[in-house]
């Protein structure tokens, strides 16, 4: 890969403090990750983090062998969910993240019971985005940043550009966004044409689109109120050629898929910092956000006459659909809204220092999918024998719902204490954590039409202490 250009200031990814726990993670920063030409989660699995890589099968990310929803994901502290529609094959959601939008990552492999939550069964994957604080260092009141590179893999220019600001004496401002355009992942294939036998991948043009802004108001006595909004959208248009043609159900030049992918965010966050010893706390963070991601595979064709519909003059069995123009958009969809706190007190004392944590969450969710499309299959009459094998039509369902509308929240209460003996020689962390969690399906029109659907499943919820 060839860095074309690259500026950036120093000054990223500052913490108040690093207990123990904290050390115990595999911290990434910015000049890092610049250094190491670090753009995706799988630049970062071959060059920083080995064990971590990223499935294109699921689009999910890989930690010590488990993946989907088993890694815990967050940016800025904010669930990032990983989605599957169940019918479909629409599956992700953990791509959606522009790497030069971040400041720092944390890789911690292994459950954690503490402040990393549920679903972190492999590991966490813990993402923060650029800070004021990044491009402003000491007494500068401005700062920019900006960036072009080009990757030889999938033939892709990136630009991308920060600016950051300081208005009066507390009050501070960013403003992000990048883009990038490529083409499919070159696999080293050179049998090209169209059909099964192809091994170059498939003709693709993606565009990718990020942005992001925060503003941020410090206040006396060691008070920081922010308002951040975050946009990302990637759009891919593949020429499926190895589903076309001789052998195929689609006619040449005649099967395309468009994949979509798109996340919106908007939080407002607090922090606190003591500003001398003695205090009830040390530290406190909270952050209340609403963010929703939407996953989109359509499909639009020419359909080739299915062979069997001419074994028998007139089709009478009806074989021949769908032919002719052919359009599937499946998608799923999650919403989320939620708030995170956590609080942290270090006691010292004469043999023994502790630092515990305390926090507390919940969230919201809304879950939605949806299949809709176009074709040419009659209404076959019940009880139409199939001489020759299924129809494609009797299997080719669209403009249904394949799963219920799910809404359903979860919140979780958690207390740790990391202390330290032996002049800081041993360190000791037990923790304990307590989930609930409720989901409840309900019916909606689009699910009605479901001629498989049958009822609804029943309400599902239920907690859990988890120990650590």
């Amino acid at each position: 890969k060839i860095k074309q250009a690259n500026a950036y200031v120093p000054g990223w990814g500052q913490t108040i403090f690093q207990s123990a726990n904290e050390m115990m993670n595999n911290d990434i920063y910015r000049k890092r990750m610049d250094d190491l030409q670090i753009k995706s989660w799988s630049d970062l699995g071959k060059r920083a983090e080995p064990g971590v890589s990223f499935n294109r099968q699921n689009n999910s990310i890989n930690i010590r062998g488990l993946d989907q929803d088993r890694v815990l994901t967050r940016v800025d502290g904010i669930r990032l969910p990983w989605l599957d529609d169940g019918a479909r094959g629409v599956k992700g959601g953990l791509e959606a993240v522009d790497f030069n939008s971040l400041s720092r990552l944390d890789i911690v492999r292994g459950a954690d019971a503490s402040g990393g939550g549920s679903g972190a069964i492999s590991g966490i994957a813990d993402l923060y985005t650029l800070e004021p604080s990044d491009l402003l260092g000491g007494d500068k009141t401005f700062g920019a940043l900006a960036k072009t590179d080009y990757d030889t893999a999938d033939s892709s220019w990136g630009a991308n550009a920060a600016l950051a600001g300081q208005i009066h004496s507390n009050t501070f401002w960013l403003v992000q966004a990048g883009v990038r355009n490529g083409h499919a992942l070159d696999n080293r294939g050179d049998v090209g044409g169209y059909g099964a036998k192809r091994s170059e991948p498939s003709p693709e043009d993606y565009d990718q689109r990020s942005f992001l802004l925060k503003l941020q108001q410090r206040v006396e006595g060691g008070h920081r109120f922010g308002l951040t909004g975050e946009y990302f959208k990637r759009n891919a248009d593949i020429d499926s050629m190895f589903e076309q043609g001789a052998g195929t159900s689609y006619l040449y030049g005649e099967n395309g898929t468009r994949k979509e992918t798109e996340r919106e965010r908007v939080s407002f966050d607090y922090s606190y910092k003591a500003p001398g010893e003695g205090g009830l706390i040390d530290t406190a963070t909270a952050v209340v956000y609403w963010q929703r991601l939407r996953l989109d595979s359509s499909q639009s064709g020419v359909r080739s006459v299915d062979s069997r519909a001419r074994i028998i003059p007139g089709d009478p069995f009806r074989y021949g659909f769908p032919s002719g123009p052919y359009g599937r958009s499946n998608s799923i969809q999650q919403s989320l809204f939620g708030v995170n706190t956590e609080f942290t007190k270090r006691l010292a004392g004469a043999s023994v220092s502790q630092l515990w944590t305390v926090g507390g969450e919940w969230y919201g969710n809304k879950t939605e999918q949806n299949s809709s499309g176009y074709d040419n299959c009659p209404v076959i009459r019940p009880g139409t024998p199939a001489p020759f094998g299924p129809r494609a039509c009797d299997m080719l369902h669209t403009n249904q719902a394949d799963v219920p509308l799910s809404k359903g929240s979860q919140w979780a209460l958690w207390a740790s204490d990391e202390f330290s003996f032996a002049d800081g020689r041993y360190t000791v962390m037990p923790a304990l954590r307590y989930d609930h969690y409720e989901q409840k399906p309900k019916s909606t029109e689009s699910y009605a039409s479901n001629r498989n659907g049958g009822a609804l499943p029943p309400d599902n919820g239920g907690g859990r202490f988890s120990p650590k």
